[in-house]
């Protein structure tokens, strides 16, 4: 409560006393809450009080966010990418894998299980069908999943893949549940696709002995392991399939099945080790001759010593229905609940009152109350005519503020022009700084081929059907753009014809003739017309990097083509000059793939000539190339394709990409 002062200053007299603040309605109170005129407060804040403790959550908040990334920091350096830590019985997924089926129900249903559709309304099985393309893509097309098209290996359970190599899946061939075919959904005999969910280091313990089988395992499957022990004891390694109907009348229901492209998943897929390009194997489910109009309720079962069957959990087992020929489905309806919460709202009112300040003068009392100060307005505050402020400063105040930011920002930027014109003083525009064994590129170049996909980026697939005008054009005007800067580039200026025995001098470079290379020509649209294209290889330029070349037919690597060695001997034999070359080989990266690369031809040289080193940086350089051209490669055959740099210097390295290249090639 406020204090109300009379004094006398003649007669030193004071009266001090309490007086009760007025009476304020609730909407009084409410508009002193929001806005107080007297004290300029905001919500009970004056602009200092709202400026300090913005400070403070400001600085707190700041400290919190810095220790939060701190701990995520230290966290996630206790992570491996690939290696899960808690993992099989330590983890949360167990040492049993479930099963999944494809094609999925739509999103808007996520709990169905059911596939239901008209066998011959094409609109309404056409989301099944879409919805399996998409599933099976990464399997149809390798160069969708990182790294899959450089470790992938056609495995068999003769020939398990080594350690980093995954094994592939062709689904491209399991008639009659192929994309072309609609996966038979139109002739209502539809596919399931079924899956192993993956789990880290989990090994199967096959069923591999006729004499220990479960007695829960359906008879025709005892059958079909008691056959494949007499005839392909090695296909026992597999973690067999099982699906059938649940019920008496869904048995009755379901019709013949037939599991393609085997009746289980191939052993020689596990252990999964989270290995690049990994896919999980699928099989495929074909339901022959389902009764239509009815539900039919399925169960497969996924069986291995170590898969336990658990309905509840959803453990080594899936469940799905199927009903064929009715016009539309009954969806499921989502119950949404929306709660309004509702508190009421709190108010604090702060009162002051001015002082009363009386004076006694010749024995008389006379009463004087002070004007309260004037409180500060908005309109005040934009402009204030008493004192001539604008925005709460003087005119004297605005220049002297207005002077210390510029000084300030004045300095700030000649220490930055300072530091930078030093900065660009150390650098040298003849060539990088740091440059082979110092730089971080190092001494072994890499090598890069084109054309190169621009749907897919990263993909380092070139897959074309040479029955399509529009599939083949996309690469051949890749490598139209590509070649750009090889054409058009007359001898003359610092660009001079060069060979083995004529080497450009000093500032100048040599021409590379592109149009020549017949029939990797555009002119003849690089052969992919008679599926046979031509693909461009290229070493990547490092500053001063000489090669070290194989200049004695007796000093070449065990791991070099014989063909190759074959070539270099000849070449010693007939001009020792024409050594001085980056040799370069380009072959199947596994047997198979050997076996359907067909032949292959370089144009114009087997190699980078020696005279376009070294690279030092002159202007109108431009890398050599080398155009390869896969003259009768098998068609309709993914083919796994390794090219590689030789040179005593040239290091080979997958994994960091050195000395080597790989794409792969399919032709339709």
């Amino acid at each position: 409560m406020p204090k109300h002062v009379l004094n006398n200053t003649d007669n030193n007299v004071e009266f001090i006393g309490n007086f009760r603040p007025p009476e304020r309605s609730t909407r009084e109170k409410i508009k002193l809450l929001l806005y107080n005129r007297e004290t300029g407060a905001v919500l009970g804040r004056t602009g200092t009080s709202w400026a300090k403790i913005g400070l403070f959550y400001l600085i707190f908040y700041g400290i919190l966010a810095g220790l939060f990334i701190v701990c995520l920091w230290v966290f996630y350096q206790t992570l491996d990418p690939r290696i899960p830590s808690c993992k099989l019985s330590s983890s949360l997924i167990g040492t049993s894998p479930g099963l999944g089926f494809r094609p999925s129900p739509p999103m808007d249903n996520v709990e169905s299980t059911l596939i239901w559709y008209k066998g011959t309304d094409p609109e309404q099985y056409q989301y099944w069908t879409k919805n399996l393309e998409k599933f099976l893509e990464v399997y149809r097309k390798p160069g969708l999943t990182p790294g899959r098209g450089q470790n992938i290996y056609n495995c068999d359970y003769d020939k398990p893949p080594n350690e980093n190599q995954v094994c592939d899946v062709i689904v491209k061939n399991w008639d009659p549940c192929t994309q072309e075919n609609n996966f038979n959904y139109h002739k209502s005999a539809p596919c399931i696709f079924i899956k192993l969910n993956k789990i880290y280091d989990w090994r199967p313990e096959f069923y591999n002995d006729t004499n220990n089988l479960p007695e829960k395992m359906p008879r025709d499957l005892k059958a079909h392991i008691g056959m494949l022990k007499t005839e392909r004891p090695s296909w026992l390694n597999t973690i067999w399939v099982s699906c059938e109907g649940e019920s008496p009348a869904d048995v009755e229901n379901i019709g013949p099945i037939t599991y393609i492209p085997t009746r289980g998943f191939p052993g020689y897929f596990y252990p999964y080790k989270n290995s690049e390009g990994y896919l999980s194997p699928v099989m495929a489910i074909h339901f022959q001759r389902p009764r239509t109009g009815i539900l039919i309720n399925i169960e497969c079962k996924a069986w291995a010593r170590n898969i336990i069957h658990d309905r509840q959990e959803r453990v080594g087992i899936v469940h799905f229905e199927l009903m064929i020929d009715f016009l539309a489905a009954n969806w499921l309806c989502a119950v949404h609940l929306h709660i309004l919460c509702r508190a009421p709202p709190v108010f604090a009112a702060s009162e002051e009152m001015s002082k009363d300040v009386g004076n006694i003068k010749d024995g008389g009392v006379v009463y004087q109350e002070n004007e309260p100060a004037k409180p500060v307005t908005c309109k005040d505050f934009l402009y204030d005519p008493d004192r001539g402020s604008v925005l709460g400063r003087t005119g004297a105040e605005w220049i002297r503020i207005v002077a210390f930011y510029l000084s300030f920002y004045i300095v700030l930027a000649i220490f930055f022009a300072l530091y930078f014109w030093l900065f660009m003083k150390t650098i040298s525009y003849d060539g990088p700084k740091y440059y082979l064994d110092d730089s971080v590129i190092g001494t072994s170049p890499g090598l890069g081929f084109r054309p190169l996909s621009e749907v897919h980026e990263g993909s380092s697939l070139i897959w074309y059907n040479t029955s399509s005008e529009t599939s083949h054009k996309n690469w051949t005007m890749s490598l139209d753009k590509f070649l750009e800067g090889y054409k058009n580039r007359t001898v003359g200026s610092n660009i001079v014809g060069c060979d083995y025995g004529n080497k450009p001098g000093y500032g100048e470079v040599c021409a590379v003739d592109v149009d020549t290379w017949k029939p990797c020509t555009s002119a003849n649209t690089f052969d992919y017309l008679n599926s046979s294209p031509c693909v461009f290889i290229k070493l990547n330029k490092i500053l001063k990097w000489e090669p070290d070349y194989f200049r004695n037919a007796n000093d070449l690597p065990n791991e070099m083509p014989e063909d190759l060695k074959n070539h270099i001997k000849k070449k010693e034999k007939e001009d020792p000059k024409f050594l001085d070359t980056v040799w370069v080989s380009c072959e199947g990266e596994n047997p198979a793939d050997k076996e359907f690369i067909g032949a292959v031809e370089y144009i114009p040289f087997q190699g980078f000539p020696g005279y376009f080193y070294p690279f030092l940086g002159v202007e109108n350089y431009v890398s050599p190339l080398v155009a390869v051209h896969f003259k009768n490669i098998t068609r309709n055959v993914l083919v796994n394709v390794e090219c590689r740099a030789w040179a005593h210097n040239i290091e080979h390295s997958r994994r960091d990409r050195i000395g080597l290249v790989h794409f792969e090639l399919l032709i339709d």
